[in-house]
């Protein structure tokens, strides 16, 4: 096949006021006992200035089978963004919001995930199963949402990299 692609970069002539982050809700702290069957991990954080968040990542293994993630703002609402039900290990792409949402200082971030390490699991690897750790490895497992935001005033990157240095 024959191909024409062609790549345009433009570049300002001043530096981004605001630059673009990710929010790590992550975990090297998974132990899943085998067999079983719906093993739940669940993680919290809270943002440390105003932000509008533009996708997210989700990431895991063979053995995760649903992925939620919710923003609790201060006042109290609850915003779903994200619900994959029957996760796939070939469904590890990013989402991108239709609309940016606005998520303010102190709104907490929740990421649950639900692990099937039973025989009942078809994409499990192990038969039979063994308990599965975190690690890097495909037959191990992991758990990974990370929140792409830009902080809404310029000062709000740093908070967000005081928070999370070694993200940014």
């Amino acid at each position: 096949e024959t191909d024409q692609s062609s790549v345009g970069l433009h570049f300002r002539k001043t530096p981004p006021e605001r630059l673009m982050t990710s929010v790590p809700l992550s975990t090297s702290k998974i132990d899943i006992p085998r067999g079983e069957s719906r093993h739940r991990i669940a993680l919290r954080t809270t943002l440390p200035t105003d932000v509008h968040a533009y996708s997210v990542l989700p990431h895991g293994h063979f053995l995760m089978k649903e992925i939620k993630l919710a923003a609790t703002l201060p006042d109290g609402t609850v915003k779903r963004l994200l619900w994959i039900k029957e996760w796939d290990f070939n469904w590890q792409g990013q989402y991108h919001f239709e609309q940016p949402v606005a998520l303010p200082k102190g709104t907490k971030l929740d990421v649950v995930a639900y692990y099937d390490n039973s025989d009942q699991n078809p994409a499990n690897p192990s038969h039979p199963p063994r308990r599965v750790m975190f690690g890097s490895q495909s037959t191990d497992e992991m758990l990974g949402c990370h929140v792409h935001v830009i902080a809404d005033k310029p000062g709000g990157f740093e908070a967000m990299k005081k928070k999370w240095p070694d993200s940014l």
